[in-house]
């Protein structure tokens, strides 16, 4: 991992090159203190565009990769991104996005600051078509990636969520969790979805701040064709199928591309059956009716599919169950043995333990009598050189005055020095 570099922004794109050049350059232009790259996963699978598209790209000031990948699906262009990533953390734009000056800094603010997994920030849009009068509401505009919680920087409640064209992620806890779920995110035309919502989730259940900032503001484009009444139905359609497969935990990869291409053909036929409304709560019925149709196409399909191709799948698993369950009874009783033998060890150990801590504590007393004993001996010899010293200083004080004495008085004493009788008796 690069140790100057704070953040890679990943942007995973699906032939809208219309919209990724402007994208990109909006990215390059932010005078953003943080430290990061930009990485392209072009899944498009249109491999010469693709390559004519990234050969006329200018030079970039800040670090770029943009990689050409052989699979479609915005789940498998996230993961393979993370698996390049070189920063501590990684954030994700639609490639169809534009930041504003310091969208980098405020997520590495709110990252810092709330010991966050993930943080997302607010989307507004840029409407390519006027908005029809039809369109309101905060569920209708979060199906068109368009997020506004306010202007503060705070954990979302339980109604409230993140979106994928403006968020960004703890690289090791993206990376511990698993990445995205493949199965869901959009893959070419087909709009599975919850990628996000799956990832969000395990990350709270980490005890990790799930977060919006507000301060981190970004735009998205809203493409004509999506401002229809047609394609949130279509998209309500998918989001249907999409919890079906969260919920169920199923493998997508097992249905085949004719099993997409029924459902596709389930939808259209339901919206051929329908006819624009200015009615906002029919609209909304309509809506809710499509997500429950996706729903139940699927499951249909998940059911055929389960009985058609997988009753071999489950007599084989039957035979290897009753084979794992004599593994398992073994592998009990040799666990039993184990633990059997684990509990005397710790005993003995414990024991041996218990031993060298009463041999260090008779150690211990003996040292401790014998530094008892030794300070009383010290203590003695101090009174001793104490009472030798004093004796001492009582000589040396006597001298002292002798000598005083003498001075005052010389040919007395010089007296006394010579005849050794005092000068009084003479």
């Amino acid at each position: 991992m690069d140790s100057t570099l704070e953040m890679m922004i990943v942007v995973p794109t699906y032939r809208r090159f219309q919209y990724l050049r402007d994208c990109l350059m909006a990215l390059d232009a932010l005078n953003d203190k943080t430290n990061f790259s930009i990485f392209v996963a072009d899944n498009s699978l249109q491999k010469e565009i693709s390559e004519d598209f990234r050969s006329a790209l200018p030079a970039f000031t800040r670090p770029f990769t943009y990689e050409i990948l052989d699979r479609s699906g915005l789940s498998y262009a996230r993961n393979y991104a993370l698996k390049k990533c070189n920063a501590p953390y990684i954030a994700y734009i639609d490639d169809d996005a534009f930041v504003d000056q310091g969208w980098v800094d405020e997520i590495m603010i709110a990252f810092k600051q709330w010991n966050a997994g993930v943080v997302g920030g607010k989307v507004l849009p840029i409407w390519e078509e006027k908005k029809p009068d039809w369109l309101e509401g905060g569920d209708l505009l979060g199906s068109l990636a368009i997020l506004d919680w306010g202007d503060e920087c705070r954990a979302i409640t339980d109604y409230e969520w993140l979106i994928g064209a403006s968020i960004a992620y703890e690289t090791q806890v993206l990376q511990d969790i698993g990445g995205f779920d493949e199965n869901l995110g959009r893959k070419g035309n087909i709009l599975l979805c919850h990628e996000e919502m799956d990832v969000n989730l395990k990350i709270a259940s980490r005890r990790k701040s799930v977060m919006y900032c507000g301060k981190a503001t970004s735009k998205h484009v809203i493409q004509k064709e999506r401002i229809t009444q047609n394609w949130f139905c279509e998209n309500a359609f998918w989001d249907g199928i999409s919890r079906y497969i969260q919920t169920e935990k199923l493998d997508a990869s097992c249905f085949s591309e004719n099993d997409f291409t029924g459902l596709v053909g389930d939808c259209k036929q339901a919206l051929l059956n329908r006819q624009d409304t200015n009615d906002f709560p029919r609209l909304m019925d309509e809506i809710s009716n499509f997500k429950l149709l996706g729903h139940a196409s699927f499951k249909k399909l998940a059911l055929h599919t389960r009985n058609a191709n997988n009753l071999g799948a489950i007599i084989q698993l039957l035979d290897r169950f009753v084979v794992m369950e004599d593994k398992y009874a073994a592998l009990k009783d040799q666990m039993t043995q184990q633990e059997t033998m684990f509990r005397d060890q710790l005993v003995q150990q414990g024991a041996v333990f218990q031993d060298k801590l009463d041999q260090q504590a008779v150690v211990f007393q003996n040292q401790q009598n014998q530094q008892t004993q030794q300070a009383a001996m010290f203590q003695d010899q101090l009174a001793q050189q104490t009472a030798v010293l004093q004796e001492q200083l009582t000589q040396q004080a006597a001298r002292l005055t002798s000598l005083r004495n003498a001075l005052r008085h010389p040919l007395a004493w010089l007296w006394k020095k010579l005849f050794r009788i005092s000068p009084d008796k003479c």
